[in-house]
């Protein structure tokens, strides 16, 4: 392992060269800064005497398959002749040689499929044996199964006979028998991992959900999504429903998961046990919360207070606190049980809960949250392994306690540390940044909600001081408004951090709206990055966002995104223009002065007045309002003319959409829409609304979602999906290598990549807060155009699947573990496997 901690190299390369004559030393170079030829030859042989010195030091290490550099693993897996998965990481295959002989030794168990899936993925696993579900006549061989009340001991007799696989734990079904669908819970896990029915044969193929119950078939269920422990947050009160609250304090309805509390330790081994459904990270549902809060003891789902000191907080999977001195004071179960009907007043599908009989004051809520990979703002440990983290400018200064703190900017240097995952919605805007850190505590996810829109947008302001200024945004949660970046900066870093995207409105209500509406009635809009500064370099890392976008002259010389996915969703309807759908004025009134066909065309509906006034407009300082006002008078006139030309419009690049709608005519209402469609698609960076849009720059995207339409100068983008019609102006820079691209799209050239519809369907959600977002379908390499063959799922460079999840290495985890299944499984069985999330 190369690592010059230790000053071998420098060590190494000073001593040869103080071998050689002082002659030749002399003669090497004039320069003292620059080494010769001969000193570079001897750099070199003396790094390599490096590496040999380190390689020698590390022979006792590299002896132990704990210790050994990952270099050597292979050597130790050939000396134990294991299978080793080559295209595993360095930790699964590390636990795949260090395992080997225990794995052998329980080979053909069901307690070590289970480990093995656990180890080989790092995902929760359960597997079952299916031909114990089938509808059978017993035989004289089989156990007997009685009645409780027909045996002395009732309950001994039915906990013996559930703990040995006769009966089911919630409807007591026997095995192969008739269903008892008395108990609600036990019926709903019917066609689950924890199904208790019988089923008759399926001879189908097995594959997800078909061919499951057979002789031969071992069902692998895996749960791939990471639940994520949200630690005490600020809920949001629920409009016209008294003491109800949601969970998301973004005021979103998401669905709760439990913990994954299942622990290697107790659970594998000799003390195997299969997995119940709360100890695995899925989706709560309301019939197993039910059951929870009427049994605590046996399903330990809701928070509780350690029994043994009355103090110590188990947090478990979720809970609701009150504040009423300093720690947090948990509301006990039953709070949540109405004693009249003993039903729930959680409703964790929809991730709401109600109290009853409410305590004064504020309200605190924990709980998990599902998602497909740590990225955005979360509470995970955001740091990269093998990565020194860098010291914070000073000083720092840390908040807590949420509303009504106001987080401050320091300025010009210093480090703002968010110590909670609590609510501010007071935030002073920045002037003067030279280095600059916002960032939230270690595993926290504190949320910025900006108040309620009045009459404008409420706009975050950071301007830095001048070309070698430094800002950070690390760990944040931006929602309900915009952040403007102004001044210079040498580098701005977006670092796990989530600008709420938004989700828009049902387009199939009886009065569709632009945005959906968070419990709190207020539009779920969707948190916009402005640019309005000169920026070297951009960087989005592991992030979750809104539009990106320059405007008012901002500039970004590099965009450099990784790991993130970037969404953009309308903000207006389709029919006249309002100043506020004007993304960038400065642009639009440049390109109004071009001469282009279009330009000309718009300059016809605008009156002499304002001619004159944008021909003195002096190009470079704000657009003036009543200036703006009167372009969108003379836009919103034109939009009811006959835009569409086939010479006016030469040369610009029509999406596949608009192109649709064209062809079919159309007239009124349907014609303003085609109309200002097309301005869009002619004056994208100043009327159209991408997820990404840059009047000039480099774009370089790697392992990226971006959902919308995306508009830049010049672009690099790899294991990328882009979702929606795409336009690069300079096609002779750049590659598009390893990604998904919308057809109709004007792209640089594209290598090893698919072609798919704009806006196809082959994600889970688009709609940010729902566990699937994002989240590519087992069918996606179904909405391929071309080329044949082409793949998504594993279209990779390392065979993983494309987009922001393929840091995840999903489809190399499952091809992994049914290569070591083919090793451990029994004989003549075959596994089919199950994503359960």
């Amino acid at each position: 392992m190369l690592d010059n901690r230790d000053r071998y190299q420098a060590y190494y390369q000073d001593k040869l060269w103080n071998l050689l004559p002082a002659i030749y030393r002399s003669l090497d170079t004039d320069s003292f800064s620059v080494p010769g030829p001969l000193r570079e030859m001897v750099n070199r042989i003396g790094a390599q005497a490096a590496i040999l010195r380190r390689s020698i030091d590390r022979l006792w290490t590299d002896q132990s398959i704990e210790t050994c550099d990952d270099w050597v693993i292979a050597y130790i897996a050939d000396l134990v002749a294991t299978n080793l998965v080559a295209s595993l990481d360095a930790r699964g295959q590390r636990l795949d040689v260090a395992k080997t002989i225990y794995y052998r030794r329980r080979k053909g168990t069901v307690a070590i499929l289970e480990e093995i899936a656990v180890n080989i993925t790092g995902w929760n696993a359960r597997v079952v044996e299916f031909f114990r579900r089938i509808g059978r006549t017993r035989h004289n061989f089989d156990p007997e199964i009685g009645l409780p009340s027909e045996t002395p001991n009732p309950a001994g007799a039915l906990a013996l006979q559930r703990e040995e696989g006769l009966v089911g734990r919630w409807t007591h079904t026997g095995a192969g028998g008739w269903a008892d669908l008395r108990n609600a819970y036990g019926a709903t896990k019917s066609r689950s991992a924890f199904d208790e029915f019988a089923h008759t044969a399926d001879f189908r193929f097995g594959r997800d959900m078909v061919g499951w119950h057979n002789i031969p078939r071992l069902g692998v269920f895996l749960w791939r999504l990471y639940s994520f422990d949200v630690d005490p947050s600020t809920p949001v009160a629920v409009t016209g429903c008294p003491s109800q609250f949601t969970f998301d304090p973004t005021g979103r309805e998401i669905p709760l998961f439990a913990a994954a509390s299942r622990s290697a330790s107790a659970s594998f081994a000799d003390q195997w046990v299969s997995p119940q459904e709360w100890e695995l990270p899925g989706l709560i549902a309301a019939p197993l919360l039910q059951a929870a809060l009427t049994d605590p003891q046996t399903i330990p789902l809701y928070a509780t207070v350690d029994p043994t000191d009355g103090v110590t907080l188990i947090p478990r999977s979720l809970g609701v606190f009150q504040k009423p001195a300093a720690d947090y004071l948990l509301l006990d179960e039953t709070h949540f049980i109405d004693p009249t009907t003993k039903r729930i007043t959680i409703y964790p599908e929809l991730g709401r809960f109600h109290v009853l009989s409410a305590p004064a004051g504020q309200l605190f809520a924990r709980y998990h949250y599902g998602f497909s990979s740590p990225l955005g703002a979360g509470p995970y440990d955001r740091r990269v392994p093998g990565v020194a983290p860098v010291a914070p400018p000073q000083p720092v200064t840390t908040i807590s306690g949420g509303d009504p703190a106001t987080v401050t900017v320091p300025s010009p240097k210093g480090t703002t540390i968010l110590g909670d995952s609590l609510t501010y919605s007071n935030v002073n805007d920045g002037v003067g940044l030279a280095n600059v850190k916002i960032q939230a505590a270690a595993e926290r996810r504190p949320v910025l909600r900006f108040p309620v829109p009045h009459p404008d947008v409420p706009v975050w302001t950071l301007a830095g001081q001048d070309s070698q200024s430094d800002l950070t945004l690390e760990g944040l949660l931006v929602s309900g408004g915009d952040i403007v970046l102004s001044g210079k900066f040498a580098k701005v870093t977006l670092s796990c951090c989530t600008l709420d995207p938004g989700n828009p409105g049902d387009p199939a209500a009886s009065t569709p709206a632009v945005f959906a509406q968070s419990m709190d009635q207020r539009d779920l809009r969707p948190c916009r990055l402005w640019i309005e500064a000169e920026i070297a370099a951009l960087v989005v890392d592991r992030c979750i966002t809104g539009p990106i976008r320059t405007r008012n002259g901002g500039s970004v010389e590099k965009l450099q995104a990784s790991d993130s996915i970037l969404q953009g969703i309308r903000t207006s309807g389709t029919g006249l223009l309002t100043a506020a759908d004007i993304q960038d004025p400065m642009d639009l009134a440049l390109a109004l002065r071009a001469p282009g066909p279009v330009a000309v065309f718009v300059d016809g509906f605008l009156d002499a007045a304002t001619t004159k006034a944008l021909k003195d407009w002096d190009g470079t300082s704000a657009l003036p309002g009543g200036l703006l006002a009167s372009l969108v008078t003379g836009l919103n006139a034109a939009l009811g003319a006959a835009l569409y030309q086939p010479k006016r419009l030469d040369g610009v690049p029509l999406s596949p959409a608009t192109l649709a709608l064209l062809a079919a005519h159309p007239m009124g209402a349907d014609l303003t829409r085609l109309n200002r469609l097309l301005l869009e698609e002619v004056f994208p960076v100043a009327l159209g609304q991408p997820a990404l849009a840059l009047a000039s720059g480099e774009v370089d995207l790697s392992r990226c979602t971006v959902l919308g339409r995306l508009v830049v100068h010049r672009l690099e983008a790899s294991e990328c999906i882009l979702d929606d019609f795409s336009v690069v102006e300079d096609t002779q820079y750049g590659c598009v290598r390893f990604s998904a691209w919308p057809e109709g799209s004007v792209l640089p050239r594209q290598y090893e990549s698919a072609q798919v519809p704009e806006r196809s369907s082959i994600f889970t959600s688009r709609d940010y807060g729902q566990p699937g977002y994002a989240q590519l379908l087992p069918s996606a390499d179904r909405a391929i155009l071309s080329p044949a063959g082409a793949t998504i799922l594993t279209g990779a460079t390392d065979g993983s699947e494309m987009g922001a999840f393929a840091r995840e290495k999903n489809p190399i985890k499952e091809r992994s573990l049914l290569i070591k299944y083919q090793e451990f499984m029994p004989l003549g069985l075959v596994p089919v496997v199950v994503h359960v999330t």
